[in-house]
């Protein structure tokens, strides 16, 4: 029987049940049939091979069964309708030639770019680009109607300047955008201030669907430009789903000026119509408490047919009277944090309405915190607060209040000079098995502690970890082996350690280590069995020590040389490839 605090999980778990016991069923039928005859896996009936590609990716559907018979080949083509090449591709450049023809949705970021330089995309009508910073000519060709640009802040003096389609309808960036088009029905943006938003909806009249991040440095100039841009307005009379949020930071002042009379302000006037608009969504964290705040938003919950906050705040004297009062009703929620900062404690509350339905939580501590009787299933993605002086950091119960947790993200500063304890990381028997992405940062003062050994520990308990981000101190050369770990991200790391990495993370395909020191000779000597004993290994990232970032011609003779090197001494390795991105070389698997 299956047992579930959890009522969303049962009911995933029980639909799970019936679809494998039907095609069990299924099954038992097919081989009484036969009657004891050899049976053939070619003749399964579509809804059973259906069922078995669910619970395999896309690499692993063409590889298997691409080419068996026109039958399979149709099951493939008819299923298969998206594709995430961030990951990369294990297969032959002909399998995702072949599939791509009919691949309505794509995902890729600049790494794997390459992949599809020969693939026509004839069904693409949605596509997301991450980093890929001349991504213009890329395009020309398709017919697409969505777009998703996702850049790194590091690179965007690089890029192509952001012109939409018009075929595009829905878009999404996450940078400041000055050019929009009419035709425009869902729009995902980041903008500087209010009057930058006002700014750009003059021109999406059309809008139905759209998504605002302010991200910016707020001045109290911004009230008198508002004031003039609000005479000339048009309202969204088609908007149905409105998200308005502040970036999080980790600084409590970053969004202090942003007034949330702004925010009702253009609710009222840009979306006046409450039987069109049926969603609104505001995340803010760390803006100014206003007198008529609270009142607004339990209006809004009471309006909307479906009303989501959440809120994160300096707390004070006046803030608790509000809470308390606002939290009177059964809508809305909160739970205080103390939390620290490089020079000392603060005061923060959290006020959220109910029921829970957000995938992130920043400036996270501990489950004690949380109030026992709101469920936390819908986080996907956790933030802890970034600790210098506060040395516990809880994962207890973790696993309970947040079953459905696929990322986590720790950052701990420890200053021996100033305080010699070493954190204490608590961690119930639980395991993490939803969790695939771990960034755990230890910055420690001390050369030789224990407090690189915390990572270890929580390794243990996520079994399932593909992506993992460490700091420069923390070295997995003394734990065991992760079989199933696919990505490592390490700020420094030397060469010994990068051969060892062969041994101990036997499905690894990417590795980013930051700088890397020694000769061509020396790094060529480290670099090449990656390659040759790890079947799945696709590239890896490195900053030459020895470039010199005024004469690159000299950088890439270096590089060159390490290469000529790797494939004098391995004739297998005819296949790798290099590439200077600034002064951080990437050498990768060239698939045939």
């Amino acid at each position: 029987m299956i047992h579930s605090n959890n009522p969303t999980q049962s009911s995933i778990c029980f639909r799970r049940l019936v679809k494998t016991f039907l095609s069990v069923v299924r099954l038992h039928f097919i081989f009484n049939k036969m009657s004891r005859q050899r049976t053939l896996f070619t003749i399964l009936p579509n809804e059973i091979i259906y069922d078995i590609f669910c619970f395999l990716s896309t690499n692993d559907i063409v590889r298997a069964f691409s080419n068996l018979n026109n039958r399979y080949n149709a099951l493939i083509r008819a299923h298969v309708k998206s594709i995430d090449l961030t990951v990369g591709w294990r297969g032959t450049r002909q399998d995702l030639q072949w599939i791509c023809e009919t691949i309505q949705i794509l995902k890729i970021n600049q790494l794997h770019l390459w992949l599809v330089d020969h693939c026509q995309f004839f069904q693409l009508h949605s596509l997301e680009l991450q980093n890929v910073l001349k991504w213009n000519n890329f395009i020309s060709t398709m017919n697409l109607t969505s777009l998703s640009l996702q850049f790194n802040n590091k690179l965007h003096s690089d890029r192509d300047e952001i012109t939409i389609p018009l075929d595009v309808i829905r878009f999404c960036v996450n940078s400041n955008i000055d050019t929009l088009h009419r035709n425009l029905i869902d729009l995902n943006i980041e903008v500087g201030s209010m009057v930058s938003l006002l700014g750009i909806i003059k021109h999406t009249p059309l809008l139905e669907r759209l998504s605002v991040t302010f991200a910016g440095r707020f001045t109290n100039h911004d009230q008198r430009h508002m004031d003039l841009m609000v005479e000339d307005f048009q309202p969204l009379n088609k908007l149905n789903h409105l998200s308005l949020s502040t970036k999080p930071t980790s600084t409590t002042f970053m969004n202090g000026h942003l007034s949330f009379q702004h925010i009702q302000l253009f609710v009222n006037i840009y979306c006046p119509n409450e039987k069109i608009l049926k969603r609104i969504i505001l995340q803010l964290y760390h803006i100014d408490i206003e007198e008529e705040m609270w009142s607004t938003i339990e209006r809004y919950k009471n309006t909307f047919d479906r009303f989501d906050f959440y809120g994160l705040f300096n707390m004070n004297e006046q803030i608790i009277q509000l809470v308390e009062e606002l939290v009177r009703t059964t809508y809305f929620d909160y739970y205080n944090q103390t939390a620290d900062q490089l020079y000392g404690e603060y005061r923060l509350v959290h006020v959220y309405s109910l029921p829970f339905r957000f995938d992130k939580i920043y400036n996270f501590t501990s489950c004690s915190e949380l109030n026992p009787h709101t469920s936390f299933a819908s986080v996907r993605h956790l933030y802890f607060s970034e600790s210098y002086k506060n040395h516990l950091i809880s994962f207890q119960s973790l696993s309970e209040r947040m079953p459905n947790l696929i990322s986590i993200n720790c950052h701990v500063n420890v200053d021996h000079d100033v305080n010699i304890i070493v954190p204490k990381l608590i961690i119930d028997g639980n395991l993490f098995s939803s969790v695939r992405s771990l960034r755990f940062i230890a910055i420690c003062t001390g050369e030789k502690c224990n407090c690189y050994s915390l990572l270890g520990r929580l390794l243990d308990h996520m079994p399932c970890l593909e992506d993992l981000k460490t700091s420069e101190g923390v070295c997995l050369l003394e734990h065991k082996p992760i079989l199933i770990l696919k990505r490592l991200i390490k700020s420094r790391c030397d060469l010994r350690c990068v051969h060892t990495l062969v041994k101990y993370l036997p499905r690894l395909k990417i590795l980013s280590i930051g700088r890397l020191r020694g000769s061509p000779k020396e790094i060529s000597k480290y670099i090449a069995p990656l390659f040759i004993r790890l079947s799945s290994f696709m590239s890896i990232f490195f900053e030459f020590v020895i470039l010199n970032k005024f004469y690159p011609t000299t950088n890439k003779i270096n590089i060159e040389e390490t290469l000529t090197l790797m494939k004098r001494k391995y004739h297998s390795l005819n296949y790798i490839k290099f590439e200077l991105i600034g002064t951080v070389v990437r050498f990768y698997r060239v698939n045939s």
